[in-house]
């Protein structure tokens, strides 16, 4: 589950705060043989819960805290995910008031104080779609190429570093860091495309428990350029009956 909606959390607060980079992972640590990028995939679902684990559960509801710890902003995320393909996300944050996005599986849309409602563009689409909660069991599905990059250091431990590139249109590639003992996800690099900015993301993943038989990143640290994003999940819950009109495009 470690793609549990990083994008469309991101696209809520580049919209929210419209008008770093990351640090370099150590020299390549030495494999007798290295993994290849399915390996290291499939071995992460493994480490998750597993495929049939994964696949049973209809929906996912996760809500939480987050606060933009650089200029002392704080407020509430919900994200809502539905099985086949559907996701919904309120952000608010305080001062600031609220955005919403949608994915009903085919059109997306977002709406916020700034901006108002408006449709996303493909590339938006393509993130939100890579958001849903079983993405990582349909990785080759959701992902055009995948590569094994190498074995590194970071932060004084060995992680297998696999690029994942879409489908042209798609955006841009992303770079996953999978712990090499555990197989866990604990880094993301990637880079959001959206209407409001571009810019690099670095995602920092961490507070791993077990949500029934699902593994789940609990906390979130997400370092952008003009800001440091930390989003504390408090509430996680699957198979939540969930209206198709969370999900609508709202009236204008």
């Amino acid at each position: 589950m470690r793609r549990a909606f990083l994008c469309t959390l991101v696209v809520a607060i580049v919209a929210a705060l419209s008008p770093g980079a990351a640090a370099q992972s150590g020299k390549a640590a030495r494999n007798q043989k290295a993994p290849t990028a399915a390996d290291v995939l499939d071995g992460y679902v493994k480490a998750i819960g597993g495929r049939k684990a994964i696949e049973k559960h209809t929906s996912m509801v996760m809500a939480g805290s987050l606060e933009v710890v650089n200029i002392g902003i704080k407020g509430t995320v919900e994200i809502i995910s539905k099985e086949p393909g559907k996701v919904a996300v309120r952000t608010t944050l305080d001062g600031l008031g609220t955005t919403r996005q949608g994915f009903d599986g085919k059109s997306g849309w977002s709406t916020d104080p700034l901006s108002g409602l408006r449709d996303m563009d493909a590339k938006e689409i393509a993130l939100i779609e890579r958001s849903v909660f079983s993405s990582d069991v349909r990785w080759r599905d959701v992902w055009k190429t995948v590569e094994f990059v190498g074995t590194e250091t970071l932060d004084g431990r060995s992680v297998h570093v696999v690029k994942l590139s879409p489908a042209p249109g798609g955006g841009s590639s992303t770079t996953n860091f999978y712990d090499a003992e555990s197989g866990l996800l604990v880094r993301t690099d990637m880079t959001i495309e959206t209407t409001a900015a571009t810019m690099p993301v670095t995602t920092t993943l961490s507070d791993y428990r077990k949500i029934g038989d699902v593994l789940i990143a609990m906390k979130m640290v997400q370092a952008m350029p003009t800001a440091t994003l930390v989003t504390q999940f408090t509430d996680v819950r699957f198979d939540v009956k969930i209206d198709d009109a969370v999900f609508a495009k709202p009236a204008r």
